[in-house]
């Protein structure tokens, strides 16, 4: 990424809006992180490389990693379906849950990410 606008090197994928909404939500830009999440949601409905459990995760991602953001996903996301040792690898790496309803308040982050 490059820039004041933070604007990918690459080509504009759903993982690129990720990361750029996650630096616009870290650096307080909230209009354009909601933004951001907003265009990974519609390149997810493209996208044919992630399965139906990875797009639930991507789903939750954003929602669980940026609480005071609201976002309009129509289909509701069922934690409890998401099974994390299905979920590439690099996906929960890169893109970690933070929260989930299921956990207690005690564990923080899945182990299979940095830092656990």
């Amino acid at each position: 990424m490059r820039g004041p606008n933070i604007r990918p090197l690459g080509q504009w994928t759903t993982e690129y809006y990720l990361s750029q909404g996650h630096c616009h939500y870290k650096l307080n830009q909230l209009d354009n992180a909601k933004e951001s999440f907003e265009a990974a949601l519609k390149a997810l409905k493209k996208a044919d490389i992630y399965t139906l459990m990875e797009q639930a995760y991507i789903r939750a991602y954003i929602i669980s990693d940026n609480t005071d953001l609201e976002f309009s996903i129509a289909e509701p996301i069922d934690y409890e379906e998401i099974d994390l040792d299905n979920i590439e690898p690099d996906l929960r790496n890169y893109y970690p849950l933070t929260a989930h309803p299921n956990w207690d308040d005690e564990e923080e982050e899945y182990a299979g990410t940095p830092g656990s």
